[in-house]
């Protein structure tokens, strides 16, 4: 994520813009008695959208993090199931001689 999107994502930007919603419907309706209330309508669906962007934003950061430790937890689990099957192949392998060797013993057997 960017460092904009980084900083609009966050609890920090959320409270500023509550406060500077707040400032600027206090601001609109100081100003104009009469369109302060259009003046405050617009400042609210501003306000709302920004922090509806920052609420998304949010989400897809925590989304990114859960999916970055969900594949850190799979590249382990892959790396010890390939660790584990590279050891019964040797344990393959060893079981194998030891099955030849005990065939050579079996066919050297006098009759």
């Amino acid at each position: 994520m960017t460092w904009v999107g980084g900083r609009i994502g966050s609890w920090t930007f959320v409270v500023v813009i509550a406060v500077l919603l707040e400032v600027g419907m206090v601001a609109a309706i100081r100003q104009d008695e009469v369109d302060g209330a259009v003046a405050v309508l617009g400042v609210v669906v501003s306000g709302l959208v920004l922090l509806g962007l920052s609420v998304l934003l949010m989400t897809v950061r925590r989304a990114d993090r859960v999916a970055q430790e969900l594949a850190l937890h799979h590249l382990e689990a892959t790396r010890r199931t390939a660790a584990e099957l590279e050891e019964l192949r040797g344990q393959v392998e060893r079981l194998a001689v030891d099955v030849a060797r005990l065939n050579a013993r079996l066919r050297a057997w006098p009759r």
